[in-house]
């Protein structure tokens, strides 16, 4: 069994800026005020993804 490695103190997360971007948008349609899940799914299957809801 191979042990579980943590991450070094170096180590850096490798986000591109369109990487960016979708994490920002999801994290602003997730705190959106008054905006339940269900509602969110479906913006997100009628638009496509986050930054689509958003534009």
């Amino acid at each position: 069994m191979t042990p579980f490695l943590l991450p070094t103190a170096d180590a850096k997360p490798c986000l591109g800026e369109t990487d960016l971007r979708d994490v920002s948008a999801w994290l602003r349609l997730a705190n959106a005020s008054g905006l339940p899940p269900i509602a969110l799914r479906a913006l997100l299957a009628e638009f496509g993804g986050p930054q689509a809801v958003l534009n």
